[in-house]
């Protein structure tokens, strides 16, 4: 029931207007306090509007609440002033008990762009962008935390797509949801068919048949943003995305070409987007192009074998696994999820590997202690390793009784400073009796 009622409520929305520009706010019905209320922010306000981190912003939307009705603050979000708009939507989101999905939809086509201060940095967004960003979070809404409920989220992102929404949620999150639901397909494929990156990925997760050429011919025409921080300029990006999701023999050439050229490719996000591609295949054929391919660019200026570890644990077969050791032996370690059955299948290689991290860790200890690293910081800096030792140290005592293993957790305890010290001395109690006795006699005779 509550879905009718929105659609209604957007219906009579989409009446009104398409754009703010074309609202006519009428002031005359605000009562005198609210009407003061208004121009007292328009003087505070001539060019950034503080989140409601700010104290000053929680106080004037406290002001807004006790002096105007609701229907007021619901008629302030089509003001001419963004200030005041969006004034109203935060005093409308934490102070009352208004239906949240209508009042998002109120400002889905608010595209009027305003410099919002965050903490400590400005940043220039669109309106509409900022309210669905901060109106999709959990919050506390009268003293009791509230979010929207995943089939109101499904609600909002089809009124986006449906509606064509210029904002930025319809190219993202929306097409995200609508890639997990096959009634979508037909506007998802609309929105890959005009080029947009996101549906092209998310076309894929249908995996039809008829979308193989729209999925190859597809080419950025700007920057794809995978995250606020990581952006790539490669233009078929997307596109080997879209391939982890639906790997169709037509496309496997197509990743051959582009593992000729990763020498001459800086951006990790393709060349990690590359590896997950071709080992979504998961066969013989991946498997040889995931060897070759890192066997070319063992020398990149890049840590490529960062990229490709996550393509194995994502798309993991038996087939990879001597990739997998392969990959061990330049790194030094390997995952933690197939440790046990690596280690039953090649327990050797296995061995080797796990005293070589333990040599490579001391000399690295040895740095921090020349250096005065103190013992958290250092932690720190290997807590990767850390969840890897637990299972290497018992393995390696288990297989490995070489006088090499045992002598370096001795000379650790030994020779280590203080900060350093506790690495080597859990090990303390795995040693032989007749060493654990040696050891403990050499550390009172240093004290």
């Amino acid at each position: 029931m509550k879905i009718y009622y929105y659609c209604l409520f957007y219906l009579l929305i989409s009446c009104l207007s398409n754009t703010y520009a074309q609202v006519k706010f009428d002031s005359t019905q605000l009562s005198p306090a609210t009407l003061a209320w208004t121009k007292t922010v328009q003087n505070q306000h001539q060019a950034t509007f503080d989140t409601y981190l700010n104290k000053n912003t929680v106080n004037l939307c406290k002001q807004l609440y006790h002096k105007a009705t609701l229907n007021e603050i619901q008629s302030l979000t089509k003001h001419h002033s963004p200030h005041i708009r969006l004034y109203a939507f935060y005093t409308l989101l934490h102070h009352t008990n208004e239906p949240l999905v209508p009042i998002l939809l109120s400002y889905i086509h608010d595209t009027t762009r305003i410099r919002v201060f965050w903490g400590c940095t400005f940043e220039t967004c669109r309106v509409g962008d900022f309210v669905l960003m901060q109106g999709v979070l959990p919050r506390k809404r009268k003293g009791k935390e509230v979010e929207l409920k995943q089939s109101e989220i499904v609600y909002l992102d089809s009124v986006l797509l449906h509606q064509n929404s210029p904002l930025n949620r319809t190219q993202h999150e929306a097409l995200n949801t609508a890639g997990n639901l096959r009634k979508w397909y037909q506007e998802v494929r609309k929105y890959a068919q005009n080029n947009s990156p996101n549906a092209i990925i998310n076309l894929a997760k249908f995996k039809q048949e008829q979308d193989t050429s729209i999925i190859l011919s597809h080419k950025s025409t700007k920057n794809f943003i995978q995250h606020r921080y990581q952006t790539t300029e490669n233009p078929l990006y997307a596109t080997i995305v879209a391939i982890s999701y639906f790997p169709h023999p037509k496309f496997f050439s197509f990743l051959v070409k582009q593992t000729e050229q990763i020498q001459s490719t800086k951006c990790r996000l393709f060349i990690r987007a590359l590896y997950e591609a071709i080992a979504s295949y998961q066969t013989t054929e991946a498997s040889k192009l995931l060897k070759n391919t890192f066997e070319q660019s063992k020398n990149h200026e890049l840590p490529l074998y960062t990229a490709l570890y996550p393509a194995i644990n994502r798309f993991y077969t038996p087939l990879y696994d001597s990739l997998v050791l392969q990959l061990g032996d330049s790194i030094n370690t390997i995952p933690i999820f197939l440790f046990d059955s690596l280690a039953k299948k090649y327990p050797q290689r296995v061995v080797a590997i796990c005293k070589k991290s333990i040599f490579s860790s001391k000399q690295r200890y040895d740095v921090a202690n020349n250096n005065n690293i103190d013992y958290e910081s250092f932690l720190h800096l290997t807590n990767e390793e850390s969840s890897f030792f637990a299972k290497a140290v018992p393995f390696l005592l288990q297989k490995d009784h070489s006088q090499s293993f045992f002598d370096l957790v001795v000379e650790g305890i030994n020779n280590s400073k203080e900060q350093a010290l506790p690495f080597f001395m859990q090990y303390l109690s795995k040693l032989p009796s007749d060493k654990k006795k040696k050891v403990n006699q050499d550390r009172l005779k240093n004290e």
